[in-house]
């Protein structure tokens, strides 16, 4: 009898299961009412039933919960992504249950070619642009960008995107991609993009080349970026980075002006990386490997971001 915090060992069960008789596997696992584990064992019956038998799981999904209707269709893609995608189409939530599919990786770019067609929503159109552009950035970074910006803006930009999408497999092909834009918030955004992705693979190397090539409102960004990236492993290192970029508002160049009866900004606040917010992360982490470290750093900072830093790495009393 499998145990029901053991993830593994419902895998096995259900994955045999699913083969023998999905809906008596379904029903089992229902009957255990109570049981901790119940909600997540229920996703990976219905994602075993997707994998073996797509008709027979869309057929008892589609009128479930999202979740489940999400597990099912992801183990439809393990079997066949692009027939997976047509259950997805005939979901409740169309739109939305195609990116799981997507997401799941393996459609065949001219199964996705031929659904861009059909997708007239954000939700179902963006994450197979996202995905065409992702495939692209590692083959032909040109095309990659030729495709975002086809593709339009949504919620981030796509040209951005694909800039970063190119630095995590060759960030001088991204520069080289970068370096065509014209001077504009598109360029600023994927600049930033690059940084953030290079600096996974060499954070050195992606701040020495936003040292030499970014002006400062754009550089600030891309520090707290690399700050963010390494503050997991050095915290000293990140909280340096973010105490020369500084505690006031970074990313204004991200902010786009409309003019509605005057003149109003309207902030991407999505796309802000707050000083604040990057270092309480490494505050956090300081405070577990060297908790007076962090309380000497903290005791350092201005008086207005003391106290929520303060909080952040979990100490009760105030700093001195």
């Amino acid at each position: 009898e499998a145990s029901g915090s053991s993830a593994s060992l419902w895998a096995l069960l259900l994955a045999r299961w699913s083969e023998v008789d999905p809906a008596a596997m379904v029903a089992f696992v229902e009957g255990q009412d109570g049981h901790a584990a119940l909600p997540a064992v229920l996703e990976m019956a219905f994602l075993a039933w997707g994998a073996v038998d797509a008709e027979g799981a869309f057929a008892a999904v589609r009128s479930r919960p999202e979740r489940l209707r999400w597990a099912a269709l992801r183990g439809m893609a393990e079997s066949d992504p692009a027939q997976a995608a047509e259950w997805a189409l005939r979901m409740p939530d169309a739109q939305f249950a195609l990116r799981q599919v997507v997401k799941a990786g393996g459609l065949p770019e001219e199964a996705m070619r031929a659904l861009l067609p059909r997708c007239v929503y954000d939700g179902s159109r963006q994450p197979l642009q996202e995905e065409m552009v992702a495939r692209l950035a590692e083959t032909d970074p040109a095309a990659a960008v030729e495709a975002a910006q086809r593709a339009g803006r949504i919620w981030e930009d796509p040209v951005a995107m694909a800039v970063g999408e190119i630095a995590r497999h060759d960030p001088q092909a991204a520069i080289g991609e970068w370096e065509k834009l014209p001077d504009s918030r598109q360029r600023a955004l994927s600049s930033v993009s690059l940084v953030k992705a290079w600096a996974g693979e060499d954070p050195g190397a992606a701040e020495r080349w936003a040292r030499a090539s970014l002006p400062t409102p754009v550089l600030h960004s891309a520090l707290l970026e690399i700050a963010a990236m390494i503050g997991g492993q050095d915290p000293r290192a990140g909280l340096a980075l973010v105490d020369e970029v500084g505690w006031g508002e970074v990313g204004r160049f991200y902010d786009v002006v409309r003019y509605e009866k005057g003149v109003a900004r309207h902030p991407q606040s999505h796309e802000h990386t707050r000083s604040l917010a990057v270092a309480a992360a490494m505050v956090r982490q300081l405070a577990i490997t060297d908790p007076e470290a962090a309380r000497a750093y903290i005791a350092g900072v201005t008086d207005g971001v003391r106290d929520e830093l303060t909080k952040a790495a979990g100490f009760s009393a105030p700093v001195p």
